[in-house]
């Protein structure tokens, strides 16, 4: 089958970026043909088929009223991604579209040219954007739902998009526009969501149901297990630690955790060192919230190889995924119990379907750091039943989202839809 597998990263920016790539490498070890579309950028990983990628837009660094109007412009519908699109199509033939995050970069215009050539086009909900202007149903340090019942305007209000009422009536005035088109609605077959909890949220909003299907998420979860279990950390101390790994962002939750940290140390009287691996707007931020809390073994390692991340998951005590916003997964929480650790998680959002508290880990009420304090003391003063915990996790994870079940599931859904296309 020749599949088309769309997104706006061909780089490992973020989860949707990694499944993305993964997907893709995946269905190729099937016998299955792989064509990529997406947007040039120097942190790309290898194509064959950068010539029809999209040009480069950084849309957080636009200066000038012209580029900040050629940027908005493409946000709605873009030309150049129809056109490469469609030249692509004319040169491959594809079977079918598999669309993850197109916004903006690419944006919604290719939806006709799928149609045009008779392509059926499924789509991986890794975000909120179809029902939220900016992605997360998240503003102002919580979650929030404002906009339910097409109420948009309320993005522009609340300033939601970088706190820019500019950039937030502009995401309020795409969303009105693509939701008053049905663009999505119209251009997409059949969504994918990858828990119960995502394809309730949806029609909570006006989705219709009969349009997602549920497929649990897949992991190679052998592959990381066998990972973590062969690569070793080098470390100063070996003393038990506590690993975060994500963007440094206000819907992870990583202050909460410092938070967490800080009530660990006052109740227990010594710190437990921390790790966190990744990058984001809030790296300085949270660099000096730890140095006003007292923390002296919270270490920022930046972005590192998945190799390394998988290592530090396997030595760490607890991997700890403190969302403040709702997961459409969690796939951090998934790596780390691929690889046999006890998670932390916020009770809410797909984590809570995720995880099984006190058997596959342990959750607690989401921004609250007393009770996060708690499971960690809880993992490190129990450290036999933290290990029970993530033999748990680890089972409950090959077994529920193992890699080749989700693209049996898959490829299923996708002959579906090429067999009526055909008829």
């Amino acid at each position: 089958m020749k599949i088309l597998n769309i997104n706006k990263f061909h780089f490992r920016n973020g989860g949707a970026d990694s499944y993305y790539l993964d997907l893709g490498s995946a269905l190729r070890k099937k016998g299955h043909t792989v064509i990529d579309f997406a947007m040039h950028d120097k942190r790309n990983e290898p194509s064959a088929y950068t010539k029809y990628f999209v040009s480069h837009i950084d849309l957080q660094n636009l200066r000038g009223l012209k580029a900040k109007a050629k940027g908005a412009a493409r946000m709605i519908h873009s030309r150049e991604a129809a056109r490469q699109l469609e030249q692509l199509i004319k040169d491959m033939h594809p079977d079918i579209a598999h669309i993850h995050n197109i916004y903006h970069q690419i944006s919604p215009s290719i939806f006709s040219i799928l149609k045009k050539y008779h392509i059926p086009t499924v789509m991986t909900v890794h975000d909120f954007k179809l029902i939220c202007p900016t992605y997360n149903l998240f503003a102002a340090g919580s979650i929030c739902e404002k906009c339910k019942k097409h109420r948009y305007y309320q993005a522009a209000l609340t300033k939601c998009n970088q706190n820019s009422r500019a950039a937030s009536t502009m995401s309020a005035i795409e969303m009105s526009l693509h939701k008053a088109t049905q663009v999505y609605e119209r251009g997409v077959d059949r969504f994918i969501a990858s828990t119960q909890f995502v394809k309730d949220k949806l029609v909570e909003f006006g989705q219709n149901a009969d349009q997602i299907t549920v497929i649990p998420m897949g992991i190679a979860a052998q592959k990381i297990a066998a990972i973590s279990a062969a690569t070793t950390v080098t470390t100063t101390t070996k003393e038990p630690f506590v690993l975060f790994v994500g963007r440094l962002h206000a819907t992870k939750g990583v202050d909460i955790l410092l938070h967490a940290l800080k009530t660990y140390k006052q109740t227990n009287g010594t710190e437990i060192p921390a790790k966190i691996i990744g990058s984001g707007e809030q790296e300085s931020t949270l660099k000096e919230l730890a140095t006003t809390l007292g923390l002296t073994k919270v270490q920022f390692l930046g972005r590192q190889n998945r190799e390394t991340v998988y290592a530090h998951m396997r030595a760490a005590s607890a991997v700890i995924v403190p969302s403040t916003y709702y997961e459409t997964f969690g796939l951090t929480a998934a790596e780390a119990m691929a690889a046999g650790k006890p998670v932390i998680a916020s009770n809410h959002g797909s984590l809570a379907e995720l995880i099984e508290h006190d058997k596959t880990g342990l959750l607690f009420p989401a921004g609250n750091f007393q009770a996060l304090a708690e499971s960690i003391t809880q993992v490190i003063k129990n450290p036999e039943q933290a290990t029970i915990i993530g033999a748990n996790a680890q089972v409950e994870i090959q077994q529920k989202h193992d890699i080749d079940s989700h693209l049996r599931k898959l490829v299923e859904l996708y002959t579906e839809y090429v067999q009526n296309r055909t008829k």
